[in-house]
């Protein structure tokens, strides 16, 4: 099932490829949909040889971010200054390698290898650095749908995420956090009618979420609905 995310995966992320254009860096800092393609590499890039190192019982990548006590962003943006001025064509060759690479390391392991420890983020195990980066490809496609204002396309990506964090995560819990992090996904935009089942599938699943539910921000938009209220009563 992991490698079917990891296929799964790199077929979404032909979607963003496909909306690349090569432009020059934005004078602003914005980003672009290379960029978005840049940093997903980079990420897929470090974390397959990272994987790979744990399996093979080598040195892994140096701990990068929130890992050695910096912010993410911090490390996100080193990313950009690195490839900003890169162009596209360079950027898909080295998304498509680190697919390639990835790919590899992932299909390298066993079912024990698989439930070895991360070097840096202890609580977590390789299958869930692996299908992690299958849910930050995700992510960043929703980013780019979302800045376009394309709701159903940003919709199917983040409903993808939920499918294949459920096909293969191994216990309710983690299966039901997949649930609670869509439900929050539309609570944001205020769509309170499609939030409603996955919070209740996410509670029966995890019902530790629902403490958790009663003062996460995401759910302000729809708080105030009486049917949400009921449920986080």
């Amino acid at each position: 099932m992991l490698l079917a995310a990891v296929a799964e995966a790199r077929a979404r992320e032909a979607e963003l490829e496909a909306l690349c254009v090569d432009l020059p860096a934005d004078p602003n800092g914005a980003w672009h949909a290379k960029d978005h393609l840049a940093h997903s590499a980079w990420w897929r890039e470090r974390d397959g040889a990272l994987i790979e190192a744990v399996r093979t019982g080598s040195t892994p990548p140096p701990p990068v971010g929130s890992q050695e006590g910096q912010p993410e962003d911090q490390q996100n943006e080193m990313i950009y200054e690195l490839t900003r001025d890169s162009p596209l064509a360079e950027i898909r060759e080295r998304a498509h390698l680190a697919w390639e690479s990835f790919t590899a390391a992932v299909a390298a392991c066993s079912e024990e290898d698989l439930l070895k420890a991360h070097p840096y983020a202890t609580k977590d195990v390789l299958w869930q650095t692996a299908l992690g980066i299958c849910y930050h490809t995700g992510e960043h496609l929703t980013y780019w749908y979302t800045e376009l204002r394309d709701e159903p396309h940003a919709d199917s990506a983040q409903r993808w995420l939920r499918d294949i964090y459920r096909a293969v995560a191994p216990d309710p819990a983690q299966r039901g956090g997949a649930s609670y992090n869509l439900a929050c996904y539309f609570a944001r935009d205020g769509r309170a009618d499609e939030a409603m089942p996955l919070l209740r599938e996410s509670f029966e699943e995890r019902p530790g979420l629902k403490e958790w539910a009663q003062k996460d921000t995401d759910l302000d938009p729809i708080r105030d609905d009486p049917t949400v209220k009921e449920l986080l009563s």
